[in-house]
């Protein structure tokens, strides 16, 4: 919140990978208590790696429907388990079917996913990715009608690489910002979103392309109707700011 982030869409994957669905409740129920605007998305993998790791819970298609009826949860999130899904594994397929049931949004998570693959991966009912790996992967699932988050994480930051695809497109309703992988005392110390944002303006971004990025264009994302711009109707979610030479 004092980096200016309204509210943010998670996937509590790691809490439900230790404490199952009461771990998922938890943090619906302590998120109310924040300012910050919170909605969940279903944990579609947990565990992430069934047979090769342990893990508090299980999920099956019967818990993802289960969390899709609380409260603030509005879809399923990251399908990485992405060989399943363009395999048509039946676990995944029943996973997402409960997602296409309810018509609800389904989270991407597809490294290196390309050509045959990542159209199988689509056609599952996958809208998004936030692994893109570089350029040449960024604008092949921009091309294919993928939702894209772009990260700057603290393992690597690829800013400069999507930058010299983004900034030479005429329209980038497809592209959002995200966090992810990244370290909390970094989060306290450089930012959130803000930092993203201020990236993609220092490697050449138009300031007012970026904010694009980090407000109506995630909202479209999850198909919010009253957050993401200003304008009558829609929340007051509003930031002050100085000038908008920097972020």
């Amino acid at each position: 919140v004092p980096w200016g982030t309204g509210a943010v869409v998670c996937d509590p994957h790691e809490i439900a990978n230790v404490d199952g669905i009461s771990g998922v409740k938890y943090m619906i129920e302590s998120a109310k208590k924040s300012p910050l605007r919170q909605f969940v998305l279903a944990p579609s993998c947990v565990p992430a790696l069934p047979n090769l790791e342990s893990s508090g819970a299980s999920f099956s298609a019967k818990e993802i429907s289960e969390i899709l009826d609380l409260e603030s949860v509005i879809g399923i999130a990251e399908l990485m388990d992405y060989n399943g899904v363009y395999n048509n594994d039946e676990r995944m397929r029943a996973i997402i079917d409960e997602g296409l049931k309810r018509d609800v949004y389904l989270q991407g998570h597809a490294p290196f996913i390309t050509e045959e693959k990542l159209a199988a991966y689509l056609v599952a009912g996958v809208e998004s990715d936030h692994e893109v790996q570089n350029a040449k992967n960024l604008l092949e699932k921009i091309r294919a009608g993928m939702k894209t988050n772009l990260k700057a994480s603290s393992f690597r930051d690829r800013t400069a690489e999507f930058m010299s695809v983004l900034t030479k497109m005429k329209r980038i309703d497809f592209v959002s910002l995200c966090t992810d992988d990244v370290h909390v005392g970094e989060v306290s110390t450089i930012g959130h979103i803000n930092y993203n944002l201020r990236r993609c303006i220092e490697e050449g971004l138009p300031t007012l392309t970026g904010i694009r990025l980090v407000t109506i264009n995630p909202a479209k994302d999850y198909n919010f109707q009253d957050i993401g711009v200003i304008a009558p109707g829609y929340i007051a979610d509003m930031q002050l700011v100085e000038n908008l030479d920097f972020i």
